[in-house]
């Protein structure tokens, strides 16, 4: 089966998942969304590790600030679809075979589709749970240096605030992992004086968490 397929399937599963335990949730209730929303967020980053299967080194990303967006549509009326875009740029350490130093600055994309489902409204605020799937892209700083895509997921909860049917507040906390393909090199370069990779990877999952604080627009 083509990787293709199989990422169709995930993100079916995952949907269905989401959705579907809004049924089950004891406290899920009438939470309606009245359209789309627009939620621009900041957010700081942290956690994630490689380690060189080679070597046995590991190399951590700094925490940082990020900051995205997430676009929902209505579903149901305890839920709705999600699309959810995150960039984080941090630095890995102990990098030096590009940068000369002890350091690398890194960039992750991540854009997944999923959803959110909401539990019993506590006045004007609105609990939920979130999960996505979809891809992260990881892109070292500077010349002749590869990208690489890996499938990620993130699941997280948090609480939405609307103090007008038109604009509120979000607050969330969002577990993310990236999965690593095995025997693989990431992190490569190459240029004039040559080129290599910094590691050799034989299948990890990279852990991060984000919180997150984000302008809800409704629309």
């Amino acid at each position: 089966m083509r990787q293709s397929e199989i990422c169709c399937i995930v993100v079916r599963t995952l949907l269905a998942a989401t959705m579907s335990a809004g049924l089950l949730l004891p406290l899920a209730a009438s939470a309606e969304s009245s359209g789309f929303e627009l939620t621009p967020f900041v957010a700081q980053r942290v956690g994630g590790s490689f380690e060189d299967s080679d070597s046995g080194t590991k190399y951590d990303l700094d925490s940082s600030s990020s900051y995205g967006f997430l676009l929902g549509m209505p579903w149901e009326s305890n839920s709705q679809l999600e699309l959810y875009y995150s960039k984080q740029s941090t630095d890995l350490d102990d990098a030096g075979f590009i940068s000369g130093g002890d350091k690398i600055g890194i960039d992750l994309d991540t854009l997944q589709i999923g959803g959110s489902v909401f539990l019993e409204p506590r006045g004007k605020v609105i609990p939920f749970f979130s999960g996505t799937f979809g891809g992260t892209r990881i892109k070292p700083d500077g010349p002749g240096t590869k990208s690489d895509t890996f499938f990620s997921a993130s699941l997280g909860g948090g609480w939405k605030y609307f103090p007008t049917d038109k604009f509120g507040l979000r607050l969330e906390g969002r577990f993310i992992g990236v999965l690593i393909d095995s025997n693989s090199k990431i992190f490569c370069a190459s240029g004039p004086g040559g080129s290599g990779c910094i590691i050799n990877s034989s299948g990890d999952v990279l852990w991060q968490f984000e919180a997150q604080a984000g302008v809800i627009f409704r629309f």
